[in-house]
């Protein structure tokens, strides 16, 4: 598959050892790990590290084969069950897609294919070409 946006620049995706199995602008299929990184203290998925999952699979297929990139503009998650049985699977399926307002639906199951998240993503189509990282300059 041909190296997207996100996998190319994003360091969350780095970070935490995701990996774009599948992509097109109608759905996307991102895997993670779960490893002591991703866990908080009560030994499963840290909620904060599922969003930014459900997120990367809607990143990954709202920039599909795009110029510009996407950002979100809203999100609702409920979490439905601990996430200890990795790898973890992301899947996003566009549900609208306008000129500049993008909506998916992002479903994350654990290795035995129980629902932990699920999830609905909204985002702005932008006219932001993608550049990669800078840091931040803290004042």
């Amino acid at each position: 598959m041909e190296e997207s946006a996100i996998s190319k620049w994003d360091n969350v995706y780095r970070l935490f050892q995701m990996k774009i199995e599948e992509a097109s602008t109608e759905y996307s299929r991102v895997t993670m790990p779960v490893t002591d990184m991703t866990c908080n203290g009560m030994g499963f998925v840290h909620g904060g590290i599922l969003f930014s999952l459900g997120d990367i699979a809607f990143g990954a297929a709202a920039n599909f084969g795009q110029a510009t990139g996407t950002v979100t503009l809203s999100s609702n998650v409920q979490f439905l069950a601990p996430g200890k049985h990795g790898p973890l699977v992301a899947e996003a399926r566009c549900i609208r897609a306008g000129k500049h307002i993008l909506v998916y639906n992002v479903d994350i199951t654990d290795a035995r294919g129980q629902l932990v998240m699920h999830g609905t993503y909204e985002g702005f189509r932008t006219d932001f070409a993608f550049t990669g990282s800078k840091a931040v300059q803290q004042d």
